[in-house]
């Protein structure tokens, strides 16, 4: 009997925790992940962020610089962070994707 409740508990969590990683991921939702889990107060004040307007599909992006980034995921949220906004275009920046599915 133990066994199955354990069983049957561990079924439970499974299908809980599938039925989450499948979800689809806002535009929202992925703006309060960047701003809640991944960058910090300090950092949000000093930089500007940007994200697609959509879901990006393409396998990579050209760069101005005429550099390629390939892209992780089949979809997704792409963010674009520049840490020093002031300093025109040649230092350092990140990109960020998020994979909405």
């Amino acid at each position: 009997m133990k066994t199955k409740i354990i069983f049957s508990t561990l079924i439970g969590i499974y299908v809980f925790l599938s039925f989450h990683a499948n979800a689809q991921i806002s535009r929202q939702e992925a703006i309060d992940t960047v701003f809640n889990y991944i960058l910090n107060s300090e950092e949000i004040e000093k930089t500007n962020i940007y994200l697609c307007d959509s879901i990006v599909v393409f396998d990579s992006l050209l760069m101005y610089d005429t550099d390629k980034v390939n892209l992780p995921f089949d979809s997704n949220w792409v963010f674009f962070i520049d840490y020093f906004p002031t300093a025109n275009w040649d230092h350092p920046c990140s990109y960020l994707f998020m994979k909405p599915a």
